[in-house]
């Protein structure tokens, strides 16, 4: 949506800012925050929930210059901090980051604390085919 309006994205965050809605914001695709990088941050002031897997993450700390030059576990989870610590329009509620990390464990950072979740591993049976939308399947589920 940010590469098509971001006066969309400010009515909706708005909207949800007054009604105490909870805004989720997905970072998408490493270009993203590359190239509509002032735009993501405007909408990163209203975002309650903010969920991206490792790329999109470290693509976003290079951009914003973040001074981590390491796409490491450590390095997401200085990340993730300095993410779920962005200037927040609504003060009251504390920004929630989730870092998706493929089969390795879920970054989760709530209360200026990262959370190193570890993931259910698929057996040696099983024979993944194709990944894409499974970032989409993964922000479906933490709904459920």
């Amino acid at each position: 949506m940010l590469y098509i309006s971001n006066k969309v994205s400010g009515k909706e965050n708005r909207y949800n800012e007054s009604n105490n809605k909870i805004f989720v914001t997905n970072l998408a695709a490493p270009y993203i925050c590359e190239f509509f990088k002032d735009q993501m941050n405007e909408v990163l002031k209203s975002t309650d929930l903010l969920i991206c897997n490792e790329d999109e993450a470290f693509k976003y700390n290079i951009h914003n210059n973040y001074g981590f030059s390491n796409n490491d576990v450590e390095s997401l989870k200085g990340i993730a901090l300095k993410l779920h610590n962005l200037e927040k329009n609504n003060s009251e509620k504390q920004r929630v980051v989730i870092i998706t990390r493929g089969i390795e464990s879920t970054l989760f950072c709530s209360n200026n604390t990262v959370y190193e979740v570890n993931v259910n591993k698929l057996s040696d049976k099983t024979r993944v085919v194709d990944t894409n939308g499974a970032g989409d399947t993964f922000v479906a589920g933490v709904f459920v």
